[in-house]
């Protein structure tokens, strides 16, 4: 009866250990966002949150593709471009990225705090 429960704590300890991680280096700080944004011309800008929130306010230049639609759409990526992803905290951002991690896109990184550090570094944001 207690071999299950070993079973279990396995199972769980291996989803933990099988799950892409998130490298320090892909979690950007507002400023360095911003330096990115200026120095790479072909860099693309990924919003995921939900289309109401991007509508509210957005970070200039950025595309919308809200997490649950990413999988469905990463063929609007180009995969030969660096990506940073931003959300409203980094939770989903962080997830996104993971998810393109999986899929082998690895000049990926994701703002840090999300919009909200951004609008508390005093950056701008767009309607």
């Amino acid at each position: 009866m207690q071999n299950w429960i070993w079973y279990a704590l396995a199972a769980v300890a291996l989803i933990f250990v099988l799950r892409p991680s998130v490298p320090a280096a892909a979690n950007l700080s507002p400023a360095q966002v911003k330096e990115s944004m200026a120095s790479q011309k072909n860099l693309q800008l990924i919003d995921v949150r939900t289309p109401a929130e991007h509508k509210d306010f957005k970070i200039a230049g950025s595309k919308l593709i809200p997490l649950q639609e990413l999988e469905q759409r990463l063929d609007e990526i180009d995969k030969s471009k660096p990506v940073i992803l931003y959300c409203r905290s980094g939770n989903r951002s962080e997830t996104a990225l993971k998810m393109l991690f999986g899929k082998g896109l690895k000049d990926a990184k994701h703002l840090a705090g999300g919009i909200n550090a951004w609008k508390a570094a005093g950056l701008q944001v767009v309607k």
